[in-house]
């Protein structure tokens, strides 16, 4: 995907290469020369300088760590971490951008517990960077990536070649996409900087089997320099080229309208105004209607590298960009968005993904902005973008090694699901069992066969109205409460209401040993027994319906008379503490049982040791309803 994601620029390392020609008089070693590459974007040729280097100096941990940045940008995942694994190997992956890199080529190449393990690293110096957590929530939640791995079929289109092909649209009666394939026999397009040279417009018939020869796009305006994608929409065509006007030499892409006349032949009409020098704005689409303008931009003000900004065509000019903001964009590159009919799609390497560039759909559900990875297989590991979809079938073009070439073009056909019922509704109350309060935030999973859907649960519960017939697992979930699961039955026409009682997670009957609430033969309370008696009162607090019943007990040793004595006045002294913090007396309830209830064969006249006399005394704590205590 390096032509596609990395194309804004050639035109300047085209004019940079050419300005750094003389490398013997102006380099005094491989690193400043790999440095020099690096830094013009010329990553294929500052790789070779830099393991020039190391065959000289095999631990030269900035050669290491630039050689394998530059494949990480060149799409060359498993490549990149063999050269993190050196890093990591000999202690030196000590930069928090390298740490997140590794933790990116350790995800596209399938090491997903280790690259949980470094994102978290990460995450631990820099909290609130939003892409790891992204990461993290993916890698959590993998399967999903691959739930609808079986409605959708895809394959490669044989209009692929060896060189890189991608962005493809509907023009006039067939298709247009961008490809770096030789075009003309002047331009030899050969590889530059990991690119295969130049891109130019390609326009072909293909009727889903066969494909005629793809021929190139002749366009009238600027001179051809990276050319594409093309998008159009009514008789307006618009296209991204190289703008080739700094002082400097340097060069960035822009945008470029046409219009088609009757025939289907393209005259080029006039340049976006907001294109400049300063800044690229490329992967441009229109909305159905025409009127908007989507595209992706690193102009100055952004989240991240790239970001996708709109316009509107109003008053017959095209209002100035309007950042689409969070969450679709993020400090990393959002690119090539596409509206099919109001629904919105674009790719990102900076979202829960499966690794590389993602593709993702924005869904708008109550007012809240939800972006939705598309899954396997349209997403992979690799690289995958530049989606075009019109109803249940589309194109994605990705550099999955699988493929032709450095990017290739796969159609996929979106398959038919089982039938949903969408009268059935699915009322869930969840309670507190003790309270009967509603429990809100309360989770809900959802199972059925190999798909889980998950809610969240609000103080009137969950209603869910989408079903397939069959059984469903409920699982229910919340903090502190038991977990709680049942399974339900769904048939057409059926309206399933089920009321879920969680049981707090709190010990409604609880043992304390005297011995860490008095001394022995005493009742004021140690310092130990104040911090037991405010457990007591907090859950006292939390269920303002609960009764406490306070059962002091003893041993057999002493005299009957004296050990009633004594557990009375225990009880007592505890129940007047849990009063003293605020709970109302007419809910504390104690009496001292002496040693009537002795819970072995301790009584008098036995010999016991004093381990199995220490069990006997001891102080009980039981909550019970107050319709349960009358």
């Amino acid at each position: 995907m390096l032509r596609a994601l990395t194309i804004i620029l050639i035109s300047f390392s085209t004019v940079a290469y050419g300005q750094l020609t003389n490398f013997k008089e102006i380099w005094k070693d491989h690193t400043f020369k790999g440095d020099e590459l690096f830094d013009h974007g010329l990553y294929e040729q500052a790789i070779t300088s830099y393991k020039k280097e190391l065959e000289v100096k095999n631990n030269n941990i900035h050669a290491t760590a630039r050689i394998a940045e530059s494949y990480k940008i060149l799409g060359q995942y498993t490549v990149s971490k063999g050269y993190y694994d050196i890093l990591s190997h000999t202690g030196k992956l000590d930069s928090i951008q390298h740490q997140e890199n590794y933790a990116d080529v350790l995800l596209s190449s399938g090491h997903l517990e280790k690259a949980l393990e470094y994102y978290r690293i990460v995450l631990t110096s820099q909290p609130d960077n939003l892409v790891v957590r992204n990461k993290i929530m993916g890698i959590l939640s993998w399967d999903e990536f691959y739930k609808n791995e079986e409605y959708i079929n895809i394959q490669a289109v044989p209009f692929n070649s060896k060189y890189s092909e991608y962005g493809l649209r509907p023009f006039r009666d067939g298709l247009s996409f961008t490809s770096s394939r030789v075009s003309d026999l002047i331009i030899q397009h050969n590889y530059l900087r990991g690119v295969e040279g130049l891109t130019d417009v390609f326009v072909l018939k293909y009727d889903g089997d066969k494909a005629n020869n793809a021929k190139v796009l002749e366009l009238e305006g600027y001179k051809r320099k990276n050319d594409g994608p093309l998008s159009g929409a009514n008789d307006l065509f618009v296209i991204s080229r190289t703008i080739s006007d700094n002082s400097a030499g340097e060069s960035t892409l822009g945008l470029f309208f046409y219009e088609s006349d009757s025939i289907g032949n393209l005259t080029y009409e006039y340049a976006f105004p907001h294109n400049s020098s300063s800044h690229t704005i490329t992967h441009a689409s229109f909305n159905n209607s025409g009127d908007s303008l989507f595209y992706s931009s690193d102009m100055s003000g952004g989240f991240g590298g790239m970001d996708i900004y709109y316009s509107v065509y109003r008053d017959n000019v095209w209002t100035a960009p309007i950042n689409l903001g969070e969450p679709i964009n993020t400090r990393k590159n959002e690119i090539y968005p596409f509206n099919d009919n109001g629904t919105f799609y674009f790719s990102s390497d900076g979202h829960a993904g499966l690794g590389g560039y993602d593709t993702y759909q924005l869904v708008l559900e109550k007012r809240e902005k939800i972006i939705l990875n598309l899954g396997y297989p349209i997403n992979s590991s690799w690289d995958d973008f530049s989606i075009y979809i019109e109803g249940d079938h589309g194109f994605i073009s990705s550099n999955d090694p699988k493929g032709k070439g450095e990017d290739d073009i796969y159609e996929f056909q979106l398959l038919p699901r089982p039938k949903v019922i969408d009268s059935v509704q699915v009322n869930l109350s969840i309670l507190d069992n003790l309270n009967d309060y509603p429990v809100d935030s309360a989770s809900i999973i959802i199972i059925h066969e190999q798909d889980t859907a998950y809610y969240i649960s609000n103080g009137n519960g969950v209603l869910i109205d989408k079903f397939m017939p069959g059984a469903y697992t409920v699982k229910v979930e919340k903090t502190p409460y038991v977990n709680y699961s049942f399974v339900i039955h769904v048939e057409e026409g059926d309206n399933v209401k089920q009321m879920v009682r969680l049981e707090p997670a709190i010990a409604l009957h609880t043992v304390s040993p005297d011995s860490i609430m008095f001394k022995f033969g005493e009742y004021s309370l140690l310092k130990m027994a104040e911090e037991e008696l405010d457990d007591i009162v907090q859950t006292l607090n939390d269920y303002p319906e609960l009764q406490l019943k306070i059962s002091a007990h003893t041993d057999s040793r002493g005299s009957h008379e004296f050990n009633l004595w004594l557990s009375e006045r225990r009880s007592e002294v505890a129940a007047t503490y849990i009063v003293s913090q605020g709970i109302d007396s007419a809910r504390v309830h104690e009496k001292g049982y002496g040693e009537t209830r002795l819970l072995n064969n301790c009584r008098d006249g036995i010999r016991c040791s004093a381990k199995l006399h220490d069990v006997n005394r001891r102080i009980e704590f039981d909550f019970k309803r107050k319709e349960d205590s009358e």
